[in-house]
């Protein structure tokens, strides 16, 4: 064992777990291609493989819960390793529920919605994402509302969907601009009003938004 080779090699993975809290910050990205995409820049940086890396993680940190989560994304997206979704699903629930991690439990929801490495259970979805909104991540309020307008998991409820996607833009989301708007044109959650829903249709970036929404009212 080489004493200080091991030092060098934990103060990288500390920059690794600066890196990823860093970037999944709900109030900085919206999603795990962003994440991914941080991680190749800053291994480019350092000129270290994805596989290098992949193996100092599970070499120093695969029982450590403050990196549970990483591991996860890494086996999730067959970073430096091949693909595995059950150990994906295991390190995100280890990471959920024994770390409180917000962004960890919003994936633990997908899992349970979209069969990733575990079957079905949009009750046990629905539980993770509520759990992920309430800790703070802006894609967990996005979803929870999504769950809500849909009733997935829960009963319907417009009112609470609508709050969820107002909180979520508040918190940097910006595709729950579309859905504000919807929910003012229709009136769902909010008294029906076009002008809001112009008005919100307006901030959409992308243009979509306001295109679509006058299509429906013109045609």
């Amino acid at each position: 064992m080489n004493f200080f080779a091991d030092i060098q090699e934990l103060n990288f993975l500390e920059e690794l777990h600066s890196v990823f809290y860093r970037v999944k910050d709900p109030g900085t990205y919206s999603s795990d291609k962003n994440v991914i995409n941080a991680i190749d820049e800053w291994l480019h940086s350092k000129g270290i493989t994805r596989e290098r890396l992949f193996h100092l993680l599970y070499k120093h940190k695969a029982d450590d819960v403050n990196y549970a989560c990483i591991l996860g994304v890494f086996f999730h997206y067959g970073i430096g390793v091949q693909v595995n979704r059950q150990m994906a699903f295991n390190f995100y629930q280890h990471a959920a529920k024994d770390n409180n991690d917000a962004f960890a439990q919003n994936r633990l929801g997908y899992c349970y919605r979209d069969c990733i490495g575990t079957t079905r259970n949009l009750d046990e979805a629905f539980k993770w994402f509520k759990k992920s909104a309430e800790g703070g991540h802006m894609c967990g309020m996005r979803t929870l509302a999504e769950h809500y307008y849909d009733g997935l998991g829960c009963e319907k409820n417009s009112c609470r969907a609508f709050f969820w996607y107002s909180k979520a833009y508040i918190n940097g989301n910006p595709r729950s601009i579309q859905s504000i708007s919807m929910c003012h044109e229709k009136g769902h959650g909010t008294p029906r009003d076009l002008h809001e829903a112009l008005f919100w249709a307006r901030k959409d970036q992308d243009g979509f938004t306001s295109w679509s929404l006058l299509q429906r009212w013109f045609n």
